[in-house]
């Protein structure tokens, strides 16, 4: 990858509000995005992990196919909505290498001209059955390092 100076990341935050819909929060999302001629790196979807199905099909309609990382961290909203909201970290300016590890997405590097940076997310077991908690974070962790040796 070849650095490109000006370059700058940013972060967007967009959370249900009321009478919203998966659809309608992640078309806010896109629009955010595009406004800013953004690069999604990675994103954190906050909300019950009984919704993911429903928002990532909402997700891949409003921002198409992840091939960025996705996160998901467990909790409904305040006020009890399946999903408080997501946290999307993107770039505008420069050129986005993704890290795919065991078909998996990753992570994301680019380079700002300054520094070569890699932003890595959706880490996890890649199967829990059968598989004890402590099984489980040893894989994250071989996962995750794996993915910097790819970085």
């Amino acid at each position: 990858m070849r650095p490109i100076a000006g370059a700058t990341d940013f972060v967007l935050t967009e959370w249900i509000q009321p009478g919203d819909d998966f659809a309608t929060m992640f078309g806010r999302l896109a629009l955010a995005l595009a406004e800013h001629e953004g690069t999604l790196l990675s994103m954190m979807v906050f909300g019950n992990v009984s919704a993911h199905t429903e928002a990532m099909q909402a997700m891949e309609a409003a921002l198409g196919v992840p091939v960025w990382p996705v996160t998901w961290v467990e909790g409904a909203s305040c006020e009890g909505a399946p999903l408080a909201g997501v946290q999307a970290f993107a770039v505008a300016g420069a050129e986005v290498q993704r890290l795919v590890l065991g078909g998996r997405v990753l992570g994301s590097i680019y380079d700002d001209g300054a520094a070569r940076h890699c932003l890595l997310g959706g880490l996890g077991p890649t199967a829990v059955a059968g598989m004890e908690r402590p099984a489980q974070v040893q894989q994250m962790f071989a996962a995750l390092e794996s993915a910097l040796d790819l970085a």
